[in-house]
């Protein structure tokens, strides 16, 4: 019986990145108290319990185990933001930060409500629907196919991330020039584990094919360790504002109730001016009148294109403000633009290919003059028809025809008669053929009709119809009547291939030349013979 477990290389780094941060929590608890110290402890403790679950994880070769494995792991990933966002509000508010009853029921119960979930999810199946080996091989990592609780615990941690930088963000105007060395220590700490985290939600990347957020958070776990030795972390307790939302390459803006700015990011300083806070939203009227409209989430400004995200700050009842990120999407729009334009040219040059090929399709087999198929299509269709009308065991008819005295008419009349002659037998035929027969040009005046279901009597007689209609006709200048004679084979009684059937219906022809023309005479005895005394 194979082993469950199959160690490699990845497995010992997440267990090595948990044992660092034992270690830096234990050295944390050993130095001087600071506020925000517990929440920081509690933050590196439930990061090791994600890493060492992520190991164990990654070593396991029994998918059910590795999904058992990534529900226990759930708790840890939402202990870890909501210690981090606990550490900034002690961190930066000191030990009487306004957090209160209600702030810590708020802060404990998404936790424990998604670890609960996460632990049960085998009943409901709401964290993961489904999973896939990604590789066809033992201990292959899975590929998670994410449900609701997912969705929601992912928007819950971000919304908690993004509260803790808010708050650094609030405060660091107020940030004395000594702790700017710490503030750029937090944010060299804390990119890591965020890049790692959205390139994996977003499926930009994996490491390992593996969620590469425990590796970075043992990244981090190093970081911070530097910054604690030689940094001075902790030694000062900074009034500063999160690098997170600094080091964000859209704008995110913080507006009070009264629809004033609060606080901007650079990108948002960017779009707005050199010194926004303070003022109300009114001052940029793109910007008003975008978010005015509750429905609205595009925006658009100075040639770009911006998604609007926007969380309220507070409770409904007690709103405090809104967080507003604009999320600039102007290449993925001109992308999209540029790629439907390409989509609509190659659809219309496939339309004139397609049309084009349909037109060169008829002209290989039509006769130019009257329209009729022409003899290579024959070559084509006639195996096809012959071996269809074999499988349904139906008859079909083949008929060759001549016009009488046609040479004739060339010599008197002109050349300009003969079409108008041949033309105007293509017209009686369109009158009298049905939709499942063949009129084919077989050369010069001679034509060739393949009627299938007919047997050889019926074709003797309908062509016959065809006969009498076209002896009607008055063609040329001169208004000329012009008759034609036809031979008439059918399979499968007199042959079984298209060369035999033809040979004998040239034959049947011949016989009605002979027979004083004007004629159709059926090869299949008895005789069946219409003549011109019918006319």
């Amino acid at each position: 019986m194979p082993s469950p477990w199959l160690w490699h290389a990845p497995s010992f780094a997440l267990f090595t990145g948990g044992a660092l941060m034992l270690l830096l929590a234990a050295w944390v608890a050993a130095r001087p108290a600071f506020a925000g110290r517990a929440a920081f402890i509690g933050m590196q403790l439930t990061l090791a319990w994600w890493c060492s679950m992520a190991g164990l994880e990654y070593a396991s070769t029994e998918a059910a185990l590795k999904v058992d494995l990534a529900r226990w792991t759930w708790p840890a990933i939402m202990l870890g933001p909501t210690f981090w966002l606990l550490f900034a509000l002690r961190y930066l508010y000191g030990y009487r930060a306004p957090l209160g009853l209600r702030g810590h029921a708020l802060a404990w119960s998404g936790p424990l409500l998604v670890g609960l979930l996460a632990v049960s999810d085998g009943q409901h199946h709401g964290l993961y629907r489904a999973y896939l080996p990604i590789r066809a091989e033992l201990g292959s990592q899975l590929h998670y196919f994410a449900g609701p609780v997912f969705y929601f615990a992912a928007l819950y941690l971000y919304l908690l991330m993004l509260g803790a930088m808010a708050l650094m963000l609030l405060s660091l105007s107020r940030c004395a020039q000594a702790y700017r060395k710490q503030y750029l220590g937090f944010v060299l700490a804390s990119l890591p584990p965020w890049i790692a985290n959205v390139g994996y939600i977003t499926r930009t990347w994996t490491l390992f094919d593996f969620d590469p957020t425990p590796f970075a958070l043992a990244l981090t776990c190093v970081i911070f360790a530097w910054l604690i030795r030689h940094g001075q972390l902790f030694d000062l307790i900074p009034v500063a504002r999160t690098l997170l939302l600094d080091a964000l390459p859209d704008p995110v803006l913080l507006i009070d109730r009264r629809g004033r700015v609060i606080e901007a990011n650079p990108a948002a300083r960017y779009w707005l001016g050199d010194e926004p806070v303070g003022r109300p939203l009114a001052d940029w009227p793109w910007l008003a009148q975008g978010l005015t409209l509750s429905n609205q989430e595009l925006l658009s400004h100075a040639g770009h294109d911006f998604e609007i995200n926007r969380r309220l700050l507070g409770t409904p009842a007690q709103p405090a403000g809104e967080l507003l990120l604009l999320r600039d999407i102007s290449h993925r729009t001109r992308v999209e633009h540029e790629l439907s334009s390409a989509l609509a040219v190659l659809e219309a040059q496939l339309d004139a290919n397609q049309t084009l090929q349909r037109q060169l399709r008829e002209a290989s087999i039509r006769d130019p003059l009257t329209g009729c198929y022409n003899r290579r299509f024959l070559a084509e269709v006639g195996p096809r028809e012959l071996l269809h009308a074999e499988r349904t065991r139906r008859s079909m008819a083949l008929v060759l025809i001549d016009f009488d005295h046609f040479k004739v008419l060339n010599d008197s009349d002109g050349h300009a008669a003969g079409d108008a002659a041949l033309v105007a037998f293509a017209g009686c035929w369109q009158q009298h053929g049905r939709q499942d027969d063949y009129c084919f040009r077989y050369g010069g005046e001679e034509w060739l009709l393949l009627l299938p279901g007919c047997n050889a009597a019926q074709a003797t007689e309908r062509v016959d119809a065809l006969r009498l209609a076209f002896a009607g006709l008055c063609i040329g200048p001169r208004q000329r009547s012009l008759t034609f004679s036809a031979g008439v084979a059918a399979f499968p009684m007199d042959a079984g291939d298209l060369a035999a059937l033809t040979a004998l219906a040239d034959a049947a022809l011949y016989q009605a030349k002979a027979a004083g023309r004007n004629r159709v005479i059926s090869i299949t005895p008895p005789e069946t013979t219409f003549s011109e005394t019918d006319v």
